[in-house]
């Protein structure tokens, strides 16, 4: 926070660096001017550990709060809401990723992450990378920012909400079927054939896995996921 603190304080930086026409250069520039260089990089170490601890809290929610689901059905709505949140956590941790946050080892860092993110939400971390960077280059740009084109597939514009009400505007996406199509598909119907094919070996494993327990809990898992 003190770095970010002295970098705002000067209205230069923030004219520089701020909104779409903030780039890379005049990043670096004010950072080499307020020789915060060396101070900036060591934010972007990473730790190993502290990932797979997040992915482990993720997991370890999702799967009790399914457990919970399966014994005391009158839970379901909490469930589903305890289990929803924790499924966003493994996208924005897949987000971290794409950034290579989990490990500067880039095998290990996409391996892991597809892993234990990217193949159960049929998102591989490398198809996501390919958007989302293009994404941070075209902030911001209706016709080349892949988020904005996504929402307005869903018919949602950020500039004109169809709410000034927040909670309708959830119910509006939730309920939108291009919306329930990538929240069901993923990345499914854009990816190559090959991470198809590892996707549903992963889908596969874990159905055979949880089948060994029950034929039941499986039947129960799919739609609760």
């Amino acid at each position: 926070m003190e770095i970010l603190d002295k970098l705002i304080s000067d209205h230069t930086f923030v004219r520089a660096t701020t909104g779409v026409d903030g780039d890379l250069r005049s990043w670096n520039e004010q950072l080499n001017k307020f020789r915060l260089k060396n101070d900036f990089l060591s934010l972007r170490q990473t730790f190993l550990g502290s990932g797979l601890i997040q992915y482990l809290f993720d997991w370890t929610i999702i799967i009790s709060a399914f457990l919970i689901f399966r014994q005391i059905p009158e839970l379901t709505p909490l469930c589903l809401i305890l289990s929803g949140s924790r499924i966003r956590g493994l996208s924005n941790l897949l987000h971290d990723a794409s950034h290579y946050n989990l490990t500067r080892n880039r095998k290990l860092n996409d391996f892991m992450t597809n892993i234990l993110a990217g193949f159960p939400m049929a998102a591989p971390v490398q198809d996501y990378r390919v958007t989302h960077l293009l994404h941070h280059r075209h902030l911001g740009q209706e016709n080349l920012d892949p988020d904005i084109k996504m929402h307005c597939r869903y018919g949602y514009f950020d500039a004109f909400p169809p709410s000034d009400k927040w909670y309708m505007n959830i119910f509006f996406l939730i309920f939108n079927l291009e919306s329930l199509k990538d929240s069901v598909l993923g990345s499914w119907l854009e990816v190559s054939v090959n991470q198809k094919i590892k996707i549903l070996l992963w889908w596969i494993m874990l159905c055979s896995v949880v089948s060994f327990f029950s034929l039941n809990s499986l039947l129960m898992f799919l739609p609760f996921w």
